[in-house]
């Protein structure tokens, strides 16, 4: 039986279209699936600041958003997953860190002049 033969049967309620293989299907245009996990992979990978301290009470404090700010500046970023854990910790020892030095800054430039 040949093709038009059964599509007969059908009546008009039926077109049948024949296409060539290799034809050009023209892509849906807008996101497809790919697009999608791959934009979901990037949010993840999200980089980001600790949190900046909003009240500062503090000279402590506020050499802590000056860390952040510096950090900004440089394009130092944690993943988002890392924030809380290595990027405060990161921050807490820079900044405890820069307190204790700058607290003994006459100190080391006393020692200074006595070495030159």
């Amino acid at each position: 039986m040949r093709i038009a033969d059964v599509a007969s049967l059908f009546g008009p309620y039926v077109k049948f279209v024949t296409e060539e293989i290799g034809g050009g299907v023209e892509p849906v245009a807008g996101p497809n699936a790919f697009h999608m996990l791959m934009n979901s992979a990037r949010s993840l990978q999200a980089l980001s600041l600790p949190i900046r301290i909003s009240h500062v009470t503090n000279q402590k404090q506020k050499l802590h958003n000056d860390v952040i700010e510096f950090f900004k500046r440089r394009q130092l970023q944690w993943k988002q997953s890392d924030v809380a854990g290595v990027g405060n910790s990161f921050l807490k020892v820079v900044v405890d860190t820069l307190w204790f030095l700058d607290g003994h800054y006459p100190c080391f430039m006393q020692k200074k002049s006595q070495n030159s």
